[in-house]
């Protein structure tokens, strides 16, 4: 995931290691831009294609000429941007002049056209080398775009997007598009949640950029692939034995709140560990022996809820945290617990929020450690931000400072190292905001952490297994049906893709 200076050095270092005359990479990007329209609208016949005078313009041009060819109505309409137009912008719109497409040059808001339901609008006003509000004649256009528009497809981001930083205070002037073909690399700014209404859909159309030079950049985000997940997870033989998978423990539940215990438990086991114990007050127990009978248990001292400390080392993980309430005692537990096991652990949910009340304690957390809040308990952990961009630095500085990772749950959620690198999450869906699906992830990390995985392996693959068993259940529930038990059942299949690839 690049920045946009870093976009602009990849794209010259492309131009020159490839030997690209100029223009070429702007029609790779327009021909794959054009291609993904017709093949995933191909219902629309009618084109609106607004353009800037840069280089997004100039994709913009190169797209409306492709779409020309393949006999679809098309007009252009060019704005102003109060810059001089760009070499390639003028290379392509000399080359579109020649196809007989109407092309109207706009310079006041009465020459805006009229929109009508059936006709896309293909916006190209500007791209990732905006860093100010959109004004004049482009904010204008912007604004007609979004109030009569019934589909809006944005070529490389939506015009009026600051590709680093946040846009927030600029609303008016950003194009709302209903998806986003970004071009060669991702853009941060896609994947805040600040901008949903923003970027709608999105897909990454890669133009062959040099991925070496790349790398050498060092981004400070990437977005985990499935081939990589499947890297990670240990092989299995046939002569594999449950020791080989290691041996975790969860300490979870608290009377009302047992199911959490479960949830994680079934998750935990489903994802692959060896030997499972769950340290649950007395009161869990029953449950527990019933409903996960593939697990042990360590019942509790605690009749209602777990205060007792164990002899911890002998477990090759350990996860703590959900359901297991906020108790004085339980608060003593977690501490004891902190000093005394030297291992990365996983911790969640409640374990978090004694954590808020105690942040002293955070300089006990084992380095390594695996932190899963959401946003509310991110916050009453490290503090509000003005916004997602700030809110990002301070996860990576938290994270570096307190040598852990943590996973900020969300639509997107990120795994912040204490490298300070950064890893965004593309799996999952809006079907996972629902109860105990939290409980679900805490028991995935537990389990990849104690079959040996390291705890950035552990907290990047669990996340994106975690998403994707959702994204599998997506395809027998309904958003509004899925529950957290949907997810655990549908990890296998998770697990099946991922080896598939492998």
């Amino acid at each position: 995931m690049l920045t946009s200076t870093q976009v602009k050095l990849t794209d010259a270092e492309t131009i020159k290691k490839q030997g690209l005359q100029t223009g070429e990479l702007m029609e790779k990007a327009g021909i794959l831009c054009a291609g993904y329209i017709m093949q995933h609208f191909p219902t629309w016949k009618k084109f609106i294609v607004f353009c800037g005078n840069g280089n997004n313009g100039g994709d913009g041009l190169v797209v409306a000429r492709l779409l020309n060819d393949g006999e679809l109505n098309v007009r252009v309409y060019l704005v102003q941007t109060g810059k001089e137009a760009s070499p390639d912008f003028s290379l392509n719109l000399e080359r579109l002049e020649k196809t007989g497409v109407t092309i109207v040059h706009l310079s006041e808001k009465n020459q805006l056209p009229a929109i009508k339901n059936d006709e896309m609008v293909i916006d190209a006003l500007f791209g990732i080398g905006l860093t100010r509000p959109i004004e004049g004649m482009a904010l204008d256009a912007v604004k007609h775009i979004n109030q009569n528009s019934s589909c809006v497809i944005s070529i490389d981001l939506p015009s009026g997007l600051n590709a680093d930083a946040c846009s927030a205070k600029d609303g008016e002037g950003i194009v709302k598009a209903n998806f986003t073909l970004t071009i060669g690399a991702p853009k941060i700014c896609l994947f805040m949640p600040e901008n949903a209404a923003y970027v709608g859909s999105y897909a990454l159309l890669d133009i062959g950029l040099d991925k070496e030079f790349i790398n050498e950049l060092k981004p400070e985000f990437y977005l985990p692939e499935k081939k990589e997940i499947g890297q990670y997870l240990p092989a299995r033989d046939k002569f594999s034995h449950k020791g080989d998978f290691g041996h975790a423990l969860l300490v979870a539940g608290s009377l009302g709140k047992t199911g959490a215990a479960v949830l994680a438990s079934r998750a935990c086991l489903r994802a692959g560990v060896g030997l499972l114990t769950v340290q649950v007050p007395k009161s869990g127990y029953a449950v527990m022996q019933a409903s996960v009978p593939e697990a042990m248990c360590l019942v509790d001292e605690g009749e209602n809820f777990v205060h007792t400390a164990q002899q911890y080392d002998s477990f090759s993980a350990i996860g703590i945290g959900p359901g297991i309430g906020t108790r004085k005692e339980t608060s003593q537990l977690l501490l004891s617990l902190l000093q005394s096991y030297k291992k990365p652990m996983v911790l969640d949910a409640d374990a978090l929020n004694i954590l808020s009340a105690n942040k002293e304690w955070l300089n006990y957390v084992p380095g390594g450690s695996i932190l899963t809040p959401h946003m509310k308990e991110f916050v009453r952990m490290f503090g509000q931000t003005p916004n997602d961009f700030d809110r990002l630095a301070l996860l990576r500085a938290s994270a570096v400072k307190y040598n852990v990772h943590i996973v900020l749950k969300g639509h997107f959620s990120v795994v912040a190292s204490p490298k300070g690198i950064s890893y965004i999450n593309t799996t999952g869906n809006a079907g996972m905001a629902t109860g105990g699906t939290g409980d679900v992830l805490t028991g995935i990390l537990t389990s990849l952490l104690a079959q040996g995985l390291k705890p950035l392996e552990t907290a990047i693959a669990g996340v994106y297994l975690h998403g994707l068993a959702g994204d599998n259940a997506l395809e027998t529930e309904s958003m509004e049906s899925m529950t957290a038990g949907d997810i655990v059942n549908n990890l296998g299949k998770a697990f099946k893709k991922i080896h598939a690839l492998v």
